[in-house]
Protein backbone atom coordinates (compact mmCIF):
# COMPACT_ATOMS: atom_id res chain seq x y z
CA UNK A 1 0.00 0.00 0.00
CA UNK A 2 2.78 2.50 0.58
CA UNK A 3 4.68 1.89 -2.68
CA UNK A 4 0.99 2.41 -4.56
CA UNK A 5 0.23 6.04 -2.26
CA UNK A 6 3.79 6.81 -3.39
CA UNK A 7 3.30 5.84 -7.11
CA UNK A 8 -0.41 7.70 -6.99
CA UNK A 9 2.35 10.83 -6.28
CA UNK A 10 4.76 10.48 -8.78
CA UNK A 11 2.43 9.72 -11.73
CA UNK A 12 2.26 13.28 -12.36
CA UNK A 13 6.22 13.71 -12.88
CA UNK A 14 6.32 12.41 -16.28
CA UNK A 15 10.08 11.95 -16.00
CA UNK A 16 9.61 9.03 -14.41
CA UNK A 17 7.71 7.20 -16.98
CA UNK A 18 10.65 7.57 -19.29
CA UNK A 19 14.30 6.38 -18.41
CA UNK A 20 17.93 5.79 -19.87
CA UNK A 21 19.92 2.93 -19.00
CA UNK A 22 23.71 2.79 -19.59
CA UNK A 23 25.68 0.26 -19.39
CA UNK A 24 29.12 -0.03 -19.43
CA UNK A 25 31.69 -2.95 -19.81
CA UNK A 26 34.46 -2.30 -16.94
CA UNK A 27 37.45 -4.97 -16.16
CA UNK A 28 38.78 -7.30 -18.56
CA UNK A 29 37.53 -10.61 -17.95
CA UNK A 30 34.72 -10.84 -19.91
CA UNK A 31 35.95 -12.57 -23.23
CA UNK A 32 37.11 -15.77 -20.56
CA UNK A 33 33.90 -15.32 -19.05
CA UNK A 34 31.48 -15.31 -22.04
CA UNK A 35 33.37 -18.62 -22.96
CA UNK A 36 31.62 -20.05 -19.68
CA UNK A 37 28.25 -18.61 -20.16
CA UNK A 38 26.21 -19.16 -23.55
CA UNK A 39 24.03 -16.73 -22.87
CA UNK A 40 27.32 -13.86 -23.50
CA UNK A 41 27.38 -12.46 -19.99
CA UNK A 42 26.98 -10.12 -17.64
CA UNK A 43 26.28 -7.10 -20.11
CA UNK A 44 23.52 -8.65 -22.28
CA UNK A 45 22.08 -10.88 -19.28
CA UNK A 46 21.51 -6.91 -17.52
CA UNK A 47 20.08 -5.93 -20.92
CA UNK A 48 17.45 -8.73 -21.52
CA UNK A 49 16.46 -8.16 -18.13
CA UNK A 50 16.38 -4.52 -18.68
CA UNK A 51 14.46 -4.52 -21.94
CA UNK A 52 11.76 -6.68 -21.79
CA UNK A 53 9.12 -7.27 -19.03
CA UNK A 54 9.46 -4.03 -16.85
CA UNK A 55 8.46 -1.73 -19.61
CA UNK A 56 8.46 -1.57 -23.54
CA UNK A 57 12.06 -0.69 -24.97
CA UNK A 58 11.82 2.29 -26.85
CA UNK A 59 15.09 3.34 -28.30
CA UNK A 60 18.47 1.91 -27.90
CA UNK A 61 22.58 2.56 -29.19
CA UNK A 62 25.37 0.73 -28.77
CA UNK A 63 28.96 1.56 -29.44
CA UNK A 64 31.03 -1.52 -30.24
CA UNK A 65 34.76 -2.38 -29.71
CA UNK A 66 35.68 -1.67 -33.21
CA UNK A 67 33.97 1.73 -33.10
CA UNK A 68 31.29 1.40 -34.81
CA UNK A 69 28.10 2.47 -33.19
CA UNK A 70 24.51 0.48 -33.95
CA UNK A 71 21.49 1.69 -33.85
CA UNK A 72 17.47 0.82 -33.28
CA UNK A 73 14.00 1.45 -31.69
CA UNK A 74 12.89 -2.58 -31.82
CA UNK A 75 13.46 -5.79 -29.46
CA UNK A 76 13.88 -7.69 -32.16
CA UNK A 77 16.74 -5.24 -33.74
CA UNK A 78 18.34 -5.55 -30.23
CA UNK A 79 18.18 -8.87 -29.85
CA UNK A 80 19.72 -9.59 -33.60
CA UNK A 81 22.40 -6.75 -32.25
CA UNK A 82 23.32 -8.94 -29.41
CA UNK A 83 23.41 -12.43 -31.46
CA UNK A 84 25.70 -11.22 -33.79
CA UNK A 85 27.96 -8.50 -31.73
CA UNK A 86 27.03 -8.84 -27.93
CA UNK A 87 30.66 -9.80 -27.26
CA UNK A 88 31.98 -6.52 -28.79
CA UNK A 89 29.45 -3.82 -26.89
CA UNK A 90 31.51 -1.98 -24.53
CA UNK A 91 28.80 0.86 -24.24
CA UNK A 92 24.81 0.22 -24.52
CA UNK A 93 22.10 2.96 -24.28
CA UNK A 94 18.77 1.41 -23.73
CA UNK A 95 14.95 3.67 -23.39
CA UNK A 96 12.48 2.08 -21.62
CA UNK A 97 9.29 4.25 -21.21
CA UNK A 98 6.10 3.12 -19.34
CA UNK A 99 4.69 4.07 -15.70
CA UNK A 100 7.08 4.63 -13.21
CA UNK A 101 9.96 2.85 -15.36
CA UNK A 102 12.36 5.33 -13.79
CA UNK A 103 11.33 4.14 -10.20
CA UNK A 104 12.05 0.44 -11.16
CA UNK A 105 14.94 0.79 -12.37
CA UNK A 106 16.86 3.40 -10.05
CA UNK A 107 18.41 1.06 -7.66
CA UNK A 108 19.83 -0.60 -10.13
CA UNK A 109 22.46 2.48 -10.56
CA UNK A 110 25.99 1.23 -9.51
CA UNK A 111 28.31 -1.73 -10.00
CA UNK A 112 27.02 -4.99 -10.78
CA UNK A 113 29.06 -7.79 -11.00
CA UNK A 114 29.36 -11.60 -11.78
CA UNK A 115 31.42 -14.32 -10.70
CA UNK A 116 33.33 -17.56 -11.07
CA UNK A 117 35.28 -19.77 -9.13
CA UNK A 118 37.72 -20.30 -12.28
CA UNK A 119 37.68 -17.18 -14.36
CA UNK A 120 37.09 -14.61 -12.12
CA UNK A 121 34.71 -11.53 -12.43
CA UNK A 122 33.47 -9.54 -15.27
CA UNK A 123 31.89 -5.99 -13.78
CA UNK A 124 29.35 -3.87 -15.49
CA UNK A 125 28.84 -0.34 -14.43
CA UNK A 126 24.71 0.76 -14.53
CA UNK A 127 23.68 4.71 -14.44
CA UNK A 128 19.87 4.83 -14.52
CA UNK A 129 19.19 8.78 -15.30
CA UNK A 130 15.22 10.28 -15.70
CA UNK A 131 14.67 11.86 -19.15
CA UNK A 132 12.59 14.97 -19.19
CA UNK A 133 12.97 15.14 -22.99
CA UNK A 134 13.22 13.31 -25.69
CA UNK A 135 17.02 12.54 -25.67
CA UNK A 136 18.22 10.24 -28.53
CA UNK A 137 20.48 7.52 -27.14
CA UNK A 138 22.83 7.90 -29.91
CA UNK A 139 23.79 11.49 -28.43
CA UNK A 140 23.92 10.03 -24.58
CA UNK A 141 26.71 7.24 -26.49
CA UNK A 142 28.93 10.13 -28.09
CA UNK A 143 28.67 12.17 -25.06
CA UNK A 144 30.04 9.29 -23.15
CA UNK A 145 32.94 8.88 -26.00
CA UNK A 146 33.86 12.40 -25.73
CA UNK A 147 34.17 11.97 -21.41
CA UNK A 148 36.65 9.39 -22.10
CA UNK A 149 38.58 10.34 -24.45
CA UNK A 150 39.29 13.87 -22.46
CA UNK A 151 39.83 12.19 -19.27
CA UNK A 152 42.38 9.51 -21.02
CA UNK A 153 43.71 12.95 -22.81
CA UNK A 154 44.11 14.95 -19.06
CA UNK A 155 45.97 11.57 -17.97
CA UNK A 156 48.06 11.73 -20.92
CA UNK A 157 49.17 15.48 -20.68
CA UNK A 158 49.14 15.98 -17.21
CA UNK A 159 46.10 18.04 -17.39
CA UNK A 160 44.40 19.77 -14.21
CA UNK A 161 42.36 19.91 -12.61
CA UNK A 162 41.34 16.05 -14.28
CA UNK A 163 38.14 15.63 -15.15
CA UNK A 164 35.82 12.59 -13.52
CA UNK A 165 36.39 9.19 -14.68
CA UNK A 166 33.16 8.03 -16.92
CA UNK A 167 34.38 4.47 -16.19
CA UNK A 168 34.91 4.64 -12.68
CA UNK A 169 33.40 2.06 -10.36
CA UNK A 170 29.92 2.89 -8.33
CA UNK A 171 29.07 1.18 -4.98
CA UNK A 172 28.35 -2.41 -5.25
CA UNK A 173 24.55 -3.15 -6.29
CA UNK A 174 24.91 -7.05 -6.94
CA UNK A 175 27.05 -9.66 -6.88
CA UNK A 176 26.46 -13.24 -8.53
CA UNK A 177 28.34 -16.41 -8.11
CA UNK A 178 27.80 -18.55 -10.76
CA UNK A 179 29.57 -21.27 -12.60
CA UNK A 180 27.21 -22.33 -15.72
CA UNK A 181 27.11 -25.94 -16.67
CA UNK A 182 29.02 -27.09 -19.69
CA UNK A 183 28.21 -30.52 -20.13
CA UNK A 184 25.30 -30.02 -22.15
CA UNK A 185 24.06 -28.24 -25.37
CA UNK A 186 20.71 -27.84 -23.10
CA UNK A 187 20.37 -25.21 -20.54
CA UNK A 188 20.50 -27.05 -16.72
CA UNK A 189 20.11 -25.81 -13.56
CA UNK A 190 23.28 -24.53 -11.59
CA UNK A 191 23.46 -23.10 -8.05
CA UNK A 192 24.06 -19.18 -7.80
CA UNK A 193 24.54 -17.40 -4.95
CA UNK A 194 22.78 -14.37 -5.09
CA UNK A 195 24.28 -10.84 -2.91
CA UNK A 196 21.69 -8.00 -3.67
CA UNK A 197 23.64 -5.03 -1.43
CA UNK A 198 20.60 -3.05 -2.23
CA UNK A 199 18.14 -4.91 -1.34
CA UNK A 200 20.07 -6.36 2.05
CA UNK A 201 18.66 -9.78 -0.02
CA UNK A 202 21.54 -13.15 -0.32
CA UNK A 203 20.31 -16.58 -1.17
CA UNK A 204 21.91 -19.58 -3.02
CA UNK A 205 19.34 -20.28 -5.67
CA UNK A 206 19.31 -23.29 -8.78
CA UNK A 207 18.71 -21.44 -12.03
CA UNK A 208 19.62 -21.92 -15.91
CA UNK A 209 20.87 -18.17 -16.15
CA UNK A 210 22.13 -15.27 -14.86
CA UNK A 211 18.84 -13.30 -16.51
CA UNK A 212 16.85 -15.41 -13.98
CA UNK A 213 18.40 -14.59 -11.11
CA UNK A 214 18.56 -10.96 -12.37
CA UNK A 215 14.76 -10.50 -12.99
CA UNK A 216 13.97 -12.30 -9.41
CA UNK A 217 15.75 -8.99 -7.51
CA UNK A 218 14.25 -6.47 -9.65
CA UNK A 219 11.10 -8.33 -9.06
CA UNK A 220 12.06 -7.99 -5.18
CA UNK A 221 12.90 -4.62 -5.41
CA UNK A 222 9.04 -3.60 -6.35
CA UNK A 223 8.08 -1.10 -3.93
CA UNK A 224 11.61 0.05 -3.13
CA UNK A 225 12.24 3.76 -3.72
CA UNK A 226 15.93 4.06 -3.55
CA UNK A 227 17.66 6.07 -5.91
CA UNK A 228 21.53 5.73 -5.64
CA UNK A 229 23.95 8.60 -5.85
CA UNK A 230 26.65 7.84 -9.08
CA UNK A 231 28.86 9.36 -7.33
CA UNK A 232 31.65 7.59 -4.70
CA UNK A 233 33.89 4.34 -5.05
CA UNK A 234 32.56 0.50 -4.69
CA UNK A 235 32.29 -0.74 -1.68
Amino acid sequence: MRFLGEALDRLEDSSRHRALIELSQIGRERRRLEHQDRSGGLLLALTRAFASGFGELAEFSARLSDGRVRYGDKPQSLTELMEKSGSKIEHLVLKVVGPLVFDRFSGETGTHAWTTSAFGSELVRVVVTPSEVDVPCGAVIEAHLEQILRFERALDEGLVPIPDNPLKLLPMVRRLTYDPPVSSDEPERAPLLVEDYRLGYVEEISTRSLEDAIRRCLWLGVGTSAQPSTDGDAS
